[in-house]
């Protein structure tokens, strides 16, 4: 079997478990990023402004950041959601699959008292607690353990 020389870099992991530190301090093509967070940042002052009622636009803005991102062939692109479940990162898997690209899939492990000190988009601790709670293994992900 060929090996792909374009890679798909799945990011999951709880609010404020260290996604975006892990990134800028393991990846070193950083250019193509896809988040749901960036939908909530104003392209004018930077500030994040994140509405619940406007998530699933959310997903959907970077469902086709990412799969424009494929078309382009860009040699790295990384996904930097939640991914809590099997089902959150079906449409990354597949389309990556479907544009042939070789996949990682890095999970971030962190105690949800220490995310939830170190979250800084204002998530609530309860529902921080809540993704922790649902999160599913993925068979060959790599696992990170990002802090005290």
């Amino acid at each position: 079997m060929e090996q792909s020389n374009k890679k798909v870099i799945i990011i999951r992991g709880i609010s404020g478990s260290g996604k975006s530190t892990y990134i800028k301090n393991n990846i070193e093509d950083t250019r193509h990023i896809c988040s749901a967070d960036h939908f909530f940042i104003d392209p004018i002052n930077g500030t994040y402004n994140f509405d619940p009622i406007k998530l699933h636009a959310a997903h959907k803005f970077c469902q086709n950041k990412f799969k424009s991102f494929l078309e382009r062939e860009f040699p790295v692109v990384v996904v930097d959601n939640t991914n809590s479940r099997i089902k959150e990162m079906r449409f990354y898997l597949d389309t990556a699959k479907d544009f042939g690209y070789e996949v990682e899939v890095v999970r971030l492990i962190v105690d949800p008292e220490i995310a939830k000190r170190r979250n800084v988009h204002g998530v609530p601790p309860e529902a921080i607690q809540a993704m922790h709670d649902r999160f599913v293994d993925y068979k060959g992900e790599t696992i990170v353990y990002s802090g005290t």
